[in-house]
């Protein structure tokens, strides 16, 4: 269990039972495989924008499937997630952004207005997807 890594679990999940449901959200729930397909598609996507081990990239995201397909391809990339809560206002999430220096942020797209007001306050530039 010691070498059990994120990407393992994963890996070994899909070899053991591809077609088992694995995550449930709403409506829709996705086999270990089909999530895996989408961990896989969030990892070359973010592989494309320079992502790579240990680069910080902040996660500014409600409680959604794609919190979870990010999180997972950041662990494969060996990059360094760092979740910023949903709900802060800017100055609140201001204070992470900041002290984590990230080189992308992840974004929900109704949460952009908070966002762009907390990278001003942060004095932060960085991309945003």
């Amino acid at each position: 269990m010691n070498d059990l890594t994120i990407p393992r679990f994963l890996r070994a999940r899909v070899n053991a039972a591809p077609g088992k449901p694995f995550l449930s959200f709403g409506d829709r729930t996705w086999t270990y495989a089909e999530f895996a397909g989408e961990v896989g598609r969030a990892a070359s996507g973010l592989r494309r924008l320079g992502v790579g081990l240990g680069h910080r990239v902040a996660l500014f995201l409600p409680n959604l499937p794609e919190f979870l397909f990010v999180w997972f391809a950041l662990a494969i990339l060996r990059a360094i997630a760092v979740p910023i809560n949903p709900a802060f206002r800017p100055a609140e999430a201001a204070y992470p952004l900041r002290h984590s220096e990230p080189s992308l942020v992840v974004a929900a797209r109704d949460l952009g207005e908070t966002l762009e007001r907390a990278l001003a306050e942060a004095e932060l530039a960085c991309p945003v997807v």
